[in-house]
């Protein structure tokens, strides 16, 4: 049976920084710290956790204090899903591993 997942993974759109005020050097700092955040959930409040959790490493290591919500969005299923029967994420418009 499927349910709601969420894929959390780090906003790499340079202005969406820069509008907030960081400088270049920061933005970039920000994107690189955060790069390789590719990461799925099935729950939303396993996703604002993980969040949570890299916003503060990246206050820790970088010094630059960035929300959740900018950094990457608020946790939003949009088609994505998780399979517990086969324990496979997939998009709605595809098929999970049971039905290969």
């Amino acid at each position: 049976m499927s349910r709601p997942a969420y894929r959390l993974w780090t906003n790499k759109f340079e202005d969406d920084y820069k509008n907030l005020g960081f400088t270049d050097t920061e933005t970039t700092r920000i994107i690189n710290f955060l790069y390789d955040v590719d990461e799925d959930y099935t729950s939303k409040k396993e996703y604002l956790k993980a969040a949570q959790n890299y916003a503060k490493e990246l206050k820790k290591e970088t010094g630059l204090s960035v929300g959740i919500e900018t950094l990457f969005g608020m946790p939003v299923s949009d088609g994505y899903r998780y399979c517990s029967k086969c324990q496979q994420f997939f998009w709605e418009d595809e098929d999970c591993g049971c039905e290969e």
